[in-house]
């Protein structure tokens, strides 16, 4: 017959697959992180570390929070990390916010966070996802648990498509795979730039 997208769960593998212990990421491992924005919804982002010599995706650190402003959450996230990782955001960025009009984007970047927006392409996120678990190049801290909470409620319906409402953690997963990788960056590059940064000035 001819393949159809099916119901139930959207990841349809054991846990057991990607779930692993937490631990110290490498300085030389590219870091990016995806981001989906709301208000009375969760602002979401998922933190990933690309180990390039082996092509491996780990999801290592979540944040998910509702009802605060892009500067207070930049305020979080900047502690997190994001003072050097950069970032790929929803689309929705590039719209007004419903508080002054005022695009979030520029909310996020005056408040410091490196942001690129995403161009997205659900099912094509999900099927590079879906690629990397079975081929054992996609791994997920097991301290994730909201992550971990949308991931197993992240469903079809008998028409196979995706519901919505639970899944802000997927989409903000979505947007890093699709189009985060050009953009992820290491520790050791930013402790480099920093270093440089620092020396003093000498005139002749």
């Amino acid at each position: 017959g001819i393949p159809s997208i099916g119901t139930g769960m959207v990841y349809q593998v054991p846990e057991s697959e990607f779930l692993i212990d937490p631990f110290e990421i490498p300085k030389h491992w590219h870091c990016v992180f995806g981001m989906d924005v709301g208000f009375f919804a969760p602002t979401a982002v998922v933190f990933l570390a690309w180990d390039k010599d082996n092509d491996t995706i780990y999801i290592y650190k979540e944040y998910s929070v509702s009802e605060r402003t892009a500067s207070q959450h930049a305020s979080t996230l900047m502690m997190m990390g994001c003072d050097w990782i950069p970032g790929v955001c929803d689309p929705a960025v590039n719209q007004g916010s419903q508080r002054d009009g005022a695009r979030l984007v520029d909310d996020y970047a005056n408040a410091g966070l490196i942001l690129n927006s995403s161009k997205y392409a659900k099912e094509l996120a999900i099927d590079t996802i879906l690629d990397r678990i079975r081929t054992g190049r996609f791994k997920v801290f097991n301290i994730c648990k909201k992550f971990m909470d949308e991931w197993r409620g992240y469903y079809r319906d008998d028409k196979g498509k995706i519901k919505k409402g639970n899944d802000h953690l997927m989409n903000a997963l979505e947007f890093a795979m699709l189009d985060g990788l050009p953009f992820a960056k290491t520790k050791q590059q930013h402790l480099m730039r920093n270093s440089y940064n620092s020396r003093p000035v000498r005139y002749f």
